[in-house]
């Protein structure tokens, strides 16, 4: 019985650590500049955004929107990783709901 739930126990730990080697540790985000590859345009939805950097609002995110009386504003700050270095990340600046300027901070 010993034997067993120590040949278990083995098995488990190798499975165990089979499956931590597959994990990804980090979610690197690639964007071409505008004009390059032409995936990020001015005009763009933030659901059109979203899709081009392949994921959605996140809580590492920085995500902030104000209403004024010129219309609505919205700034999203998407960091390249959430385990990379925090000054490493895209802006992204909405108002009424359509991309008015995007830029590349820190890195490259």
């Amino acid at each position: 019985m010993k034997t067993i739930k120590r040949c278990m126990g083995i098995v488990l730990i190798i499975l165990c650590l089979k499956l931590a080697g597959c994990a990804q540790l980090t979610e690197d985000i690639v964007i071409q500049k505008v004009g390059s590859q032409g995936l990020i345009e001015i005009g763009m939805t933030l659901s059109q955004v979203a899709e081009v950097v392949g994921r959605g609002i996140q809580p590492h995110d920085y995500f902030y929107e104000n209403t004024t009386k010129y219309g609505k504003f919205t700034i999203w700050k998407v960091r390249r990783s959430p385990l990379s270095d925090p000054s490493l990340f895209y802006k992204f600046s909405f108002r009424n709901g359509s991309l008015t300027d995007w830029s590349e901070i820190g890195g490259n």
